[in-house]
C-alpha cells in the first residue's frame, strides 16, 4: 500500500508564491518535502514547480508596485526612487564655474601667467 495522497491547498500556495516564498518555505508551510510539492504541482497543474512559481509570483510583484506608487504620493523618497527607476530621471549637479567674476588673472597672456608663477617660485 502506497503513501496517502497529499492535497495541496492551491489558494494558500498561490499566496505564498505571491510573497516570493521559496520551494523550501512552501514545503515547511505544508509540512511536507520539497519533492512532494513539486510532484503535486506537476500532477495537478501539468507544469513544473518553477513554471508555476514564476506565474504566481507576478501577483506579488503587481501588489508591491501598487504599494510603491501609493506610498510615493506621501513619501518624497519613494517618489524620487520611482522617478529614477521608471522615468529615467537622475540627479544633476550644476558644475558651471564663473571665472570672470573678480578674477585678477583674467585677460593675462600665457607668458604673463608663467612670469607670475615663476616670480612666486623665487620668493
Amino acid at each position: 500500500m502506497g503513501r496517502k495522497k497529499i492535497d495541496i491547498d492551491y489558494r494558500q500556495l498561490d499566496k505564498l508564491l505571491a510573497l516570493q516564498s521559496t520551494l523550501k518555505e512552501c514545503a515547511y508551510y505544508f509540512n511536507c518535502s520539497e519533492d512532494t510539492i513539486e510532484r503535486c504541482v506537476k500532477r495537478d497543474k501539468g507544469i513544473s514547480f518553477k513554471e508555476y512559481r514564476d506565474l504566481k509570483k507576478q501577483a506579488g510583484l503587481i501588489s508591491l508596485r501598487r504599494n510603491q506608487f501609493q506610498l510615493s504620493e506621501k513619501n518624497a523618497a519613494m517618489a524620487i526612487f520611482l522617478g529614477k527607476n521608471y522615468l529615467g530621471q537622475k540627479d544633476s549637479i550644476d558644475s558651471k564655474v564663473d571665472i570672470t567674476h573678480n578674477n585678477p588673472f583674467l585677460g593675462l597672456s600665457t607668458d604673463e601667467l608663467r612670469k607670475l608663477a615663476s616670480d612666486d617660485e623665487e620668493d
